[in-house]
């Protein structure tokens, strides 16, 4: 009998051991070392906390939106009214945003970007040319990832000159994206409802 309890607890503790390594490894695998939960949405960043470097990005004068699109796919009509949300708010905080709307086949492949700038208006270029043309903006590049299933929760990845919304599903996009916002622009509650309101009265 007490041979089965000592084999028993041997077994037990190997278990929480190989728990535990696990957990450590994990870990040390994480390239996001700080984290922080925002109604919902989980921010992450790897030198800084999340709220320090969205502050310190929210300060830039000009913004690269860069969000994801499907060919023929429903998705898209998720993606665009978050891309809006972002160019009225940056727009009533006069931050200079210009655009390059990256658009994907159903292998996920990047197959072509729609550029909206100053010097090319809604002019289309190859994937290669649109990886070029993202490396070299100077902006801080605003990404609008395709859902994902997979993730466990809404997540807002934030890097030393980029941040990256990545939704789970089609209806995280706008509120993620929301989320984001309020996080850098304090005002933008009152930009949206400021907004909704002209809509309003242009609809009548």
């Amino acid at each position: 009998m007490q041979k089965k309890q000592v084999f028993y607890l041997t077994v037990l503790a190997l278990a929480v051991l190989l728990v535990s390594a696990s957990v450590i490894v994990l870990d040390s695998l994480d390239p996001y070392k700080f984290k922080a939960d925002q109604k919902g949405v989980l921010f992450k960043a790897k030198s800084l906390p999340p709220g320090n470097q969205l502050s310190a990005l929210a300060a830039a004068d000009s913004f690269l939106l860069v969000p994801s699109f499907y060919e023929g796919s429903t998705v898209n009509s998720y993606v665009g009214p978050a891309w809006i949300l972002f160019r009225t708010v940056l727009a009533a905080n006069g931050k200079q945003t210009e655009s390059v709307f990256r658009v994907y086949d159903k292998g996920k492949q990047l197959v072509k970007c729609q550029v909206d700038s100053k010097t090319q208006d809604n002019q289309e270029v190859s994937a290669t040319e649109c990886g070029a043309l993202l490396a070299s903006s100077q902006a801080v590049h605003l990404f609008i990832e395709l859902p994902d299933a997979g993730l466990l929760k809404p997540e807002v990845v934030v890097e030393s000159n980029a941040v990256t919304v990545k939704p789970k599903s089609v209806n995280d996009v706008s509120p993620v994206s929301r989320v984001l916002l309020e996080f850098m622009f304090p005002n933008t509650g009152e930009v949206i409802a400021k907004s909704n309101d002209l809509l309003k009265q242009l609809k009548n």
